[in-house]
């Protein structure tokens, strides 16, 4: 590791500045947060990973409006999508609370 944290949140931030909708930039100025625990700003440009080119065949699958943490899901259900493995998406179990949830793998759906 080169520890130049600040000299590439720089980098992406003169990205970003001649870009402004260079979604890559954020991406990756989102990891650099996150690696510094600045999870607020990281978490928040993170979302930005949806613009990227390369993930809109996964965005475009989905017309349901995601689930932000901050809905009352009672009465609900939850489509949890394995984004990232299904490792991560079983670690999200316990934010679900009360919903009943479906569980998306790349190979094919469990139903909870």
């Amino acid at each position: 590791m080169l520890n130049r944290d600040s000299e590439a949140v720089a980098c992406y931030d003169k990205a970003i500045a001649g870009q402004p909708d260079l979604a890559e930039a954020y991406f990756c100025k989102a990891l650099v947060k996150l690696s510094l625990g600045d999870y607020a700003e990281g978490w928040r440009l993170y979302e930005w990973r949806w613009k990227m080119a390369e993930n809109a065949p996964r965005v475009s699958r989905f017309e349901q409006q995601a689930w932000r943490d901050d809905a009352d899901l009672s009465g609900k259900t939850l489509l949890s999508y394995a984004e990232h493995g299904f490792g991560d998406t079983i670690q999200f179990v316990p934010r679900t609370g009360t919903a009943e949830s479906c569980w998306q793998c790349t190979t094919h759906s469990h139903r909870c």
